[in-house]
């Protein structure tokens, strides 16, 4: 993921709802680019004290944060309590 913020990202071209920089790339990479736009916004809601933001962040990245866990301890039980500590 980029550092950047959502206030960094370039204005949406009319009626695309992509940021002006996904115009023209792969359908793949315009799906990527729309979900980091959602999780930064999610982010940004989170950081304002939005606990309903919080909890929609937290169950859409559980899954993707428990199988990295997973792929660095080996062990199911490690990967719950290190996905634990994250959220």
């Amino acid at each position: 993921m980029s550092s950047r913020s959502s206030q960094q990202l370039e204005p949406e071209p009319q009626g695309s709802g992509l940021p002006s920089s996904a115009v023209g790339v792969s359908p793949e990479r315009a799906a990527a680019l729309a979900e980091q736009r959602v999780l930064a916004d999610l982010a940004a809601q989170c950081l304002a004290g939005d606990g309903a933001a919080w909890e929609k962040l937290a169950r859409a990245q559980h899954r993707r944060v428990y199988g990295i866990c997973y792929r660095f301890t080996g062990s199911q039980a490690d990967a719950e309590d290190m996905t634990q500590e994250v959220f």
